[in-house]
C-alpha cells in the first residue's frame, strides 16, 4: 500500500471527491459496453500521483495523442493544466500516420508524451530518433523488451504504466532501467495491490495470482449493472485482517476491484504481468472482450456457435480470428456463404478494431479430454482471411508490386485488388511498413 495523501486540496470547497466526473465505456461480455462511473476523487488521485512523479514545470508541454473516448486522455489534458503547463492536442489523423506524428513531435518539443506500444512502434517505423529531454509513458499493452530498449535511447526517462479503466487511468508505474526485465512497477499514491488465488487467499511472494486493486482510484462501478458491479467490486477484507481498519481511512480503501490479470511479485519487489484469467485480449491498445464479439456473431442467421481468439503468429499485435460452426453441415459453398454473411452483419454492429481478420468455418469446435474448448487446437487460417466479395488478380506491374508488398507485410498469400487491407489484419503500424 502506498502513502495516504489527501486529494481534497485540489478541489474547490463546494465540490466533493465522491461526485461523478465522467463515464468511460469498456468492452463487456454481453455484447453491450460497460459504462464505468468515474468520480472526481478517482481522477484527482491519479493526477496528484503523476504530479509527484514526473518532472513537470509551468513551461512543460504534454503532447496528447489519445482519443477523448479513452480514460488516459484525462491525464494528458488535466495534468499539464493542473501544474501550469501546456497541453498540445494532436489531431487524430496525425496520430494514425507515423511520419506526420514524427514531424509534430519534432516541431512541438514536448516534455512528456504517453502512448501504447503500437504508437511507439509506429514512430519507430517512421524513423523517429527521439528526444533526450522527453519523458515517455508507455501503457495499454504489454511493452516488448526490444521496444523498451529502443525507447530508452530515445528519451530522458521511460515509464511503463498499468491500470484498468475501473481504477481510473493508471494504478502502477515503473521506470524501465537498462538490464531489467519489463515490469509494472509499484502502486501510485493511495493505491493497494493484493495478489490472491482462486479462493481469494493472498499468495506467497513470487507466486502467481489474480491482481486486486484497492485505494482512491477504485471507481463507483458500472452504470445499470448492479450484479456485474457486485462481482467485480468487492469489500476489502485485508484491512481488517491486518488490523488497519481505521475511521480515517477513506471509503474507497475499503473496496477492491478484481482486474482478472494474473501477476506476481519479482525478487526485486516489482510487479510482473503474466496474462489474463478470462477471455479478454488487447489489440493495438483496445481492450476487447472476445465474448462480446462472439455474442454478435452468434446472432447471425445460420451460426450455431463460435469462438474468437487472438492469434499472434509471430506478430506483436496479433489478429482476431473467429471460428464458426454452422447449423448445417459445412460444404465449400455453404462455408463461403456463411463467412460472407458473418462479415457483412458484424461490420454494421462492431467498430473496425473488433472485426476479426479471419472467419474460419469448422464442422465442430475442438475440445479437450475434459470436454472444454481446446483453444490451442484451433487451426491456423489459410485462405480464410476476410476478403472482398470476389477475387481480382493484379492487372499490371504496379498492382502486382502493391499486392506483393501487402503480402510481405501481412504474411498472407492470394491477396486480390478488391481485398480490404484492414480486414486482412492491417493497421496503422503495418501501413507505415507498407509505405
Amino acid at each position: 500500500t502506498s502513502t495516504l495523501l489527501s486529494v481534497d486540496r485540489l478541489l474547490p470547497s463546494t465540490y466533493r471527491s465522491d461526485r461523478l466526473a465522467n463515464i468511460i465505456y469498456t468492452s463487456g461480455t454481453t455484447g453491450k459496453p460497460n459504462g464505468v462511473m468515474v468520480e472526481h476523487g478517482n481522477i484527482l488521485n491519479t493526477l496528484q500521483s503523476f504530479e509527484c512523479l514526473l518532472p513537470l514545470q509551468p513551461s512543460s508541454r504534454f503532447l496528447s495523442t489519445t482519443s477523448m473516448a479513452f480514460d488516459i486522455f484525462g491525464l494528458e489534458v488535466w495534468l499539464p493544466l493542473l501544474t501550469g503547463g501546456c497541453c498540445h492536442i494532436v489531431e487524430d489523423s496525425v496520430c494514425k500516420d507515423g511520419y506526420l506524428l514524427k514531424t509534430e513531435i519534432e516541431k512541438s518539443h514536448p516534455a512528456i508524451m504517453q502512448g501504447t506500444p503500437s504508437l511507439w512502434r509506429l514512430l519507430q517505423s517512421a524513423g523517429w530518433k527521439g528526444n533526450q529531454s522527453l519523458t515517455i509513458l508507455s501503457g495499454g499493452e504489454a511493452l516488448p523488451l526490444s521496444l523498451a530498449s529502443w525507447l530508452r535511447t530515445c528519451s530522458r526517462n521511460l515509464y511503463n504504466v498499468y491500470g484498468p479503466t475501473e481504477t481510473a487511468i493508471w494504478s502502477t508505474c515503473g521506470q524501465v532501467q537498462e538490464g531489467e526485465s519489463i515490469h509494472l512497477g509499484l502502486p501510485i499514491l493511495n493505491t493497494s495491490l493484493y495478489i490472491v488465488d482462486d479462493t481469494m487467499t493472498p499468495v506467497r511472494a513470487g507466486k502467481e495470482g489474480e491482481l486486486l486493486i484497492g485505494g482512491l482510484g477504485v471507481t463507483r462501478g458500472y452504470v445499470g449493472r448492479s450484479e456485474l458491479t457486485r462481482s467485480k467490486f468487492l469489500g476489502n477484507p485485508f484491512l481488517a485482517n491486518e488490523g488497519k481498519m481505521r475511521n480515517d481511512i477513506p471509503q474507497q480503501h475499503k473496496r477492491l476491484f478484481r482486474t482478472g490479470d494474473i501477476v506476481r511479485w519479482s525478487e526485486s519487489g516489482k510487479l510482473l504481468y503474466i496474462g489474463r484469467r478470462d477471455n479478454q485480449v488487447k489489440v493495438r491498445g483496445h481492450r476487447i472482450e472476445c465474448g462480446e464479439v462472439e455474442s454478435v456473431i452468434e446472432r447471425v442467421a445460420g451460426v450455431k456457435t463460435c469462438a474468437v481468439i487472438l492469434r499472434q503468429e509471430g506478430m506483436e499485435d496479433g489478429r482476431l480470428v473467429a471460428y464458426v460452426v454452422g447449423k448445417d453441415a459445412p460444404s465449400q459453398s455453404s462455408s463461403a456463404e456463411l463467412r460472407d454473411r458473418v462479415l457483412r452483419e458484424i461490420t454494421v454492429v462492431l467498430p473496425a478494431y473488433m472485426i476479426p481478420s479471419a472467419v474460419v468455418c469448422l464442422a465442430a469446435m475442438p475440445m479437450t479430454v475434459n470436454n472444454k474448448l481446446d483453444r490451442a487446437a484451433f487451426p491456423r487460417p489459410a485462405g480464410d482471411y476476410v476478403r472482398g466479395e470476389s477475387y481480382l488478380a493484379p492487372r499490371d506491374d504496379i498492382e502486382e508490386a502493391v499486392v506483393t508488398s501487402v503480402s510481405d507485410v501481412l504474411g498472407l498469400q492470394g491477396i486480390g485488388m478488391l481485398d480490404n487491407f484492414f480486414y486482412l489484419g492491417g493497421n496503422s503500424l503495418s501501413a507505415a511498413s507498407l509505405l
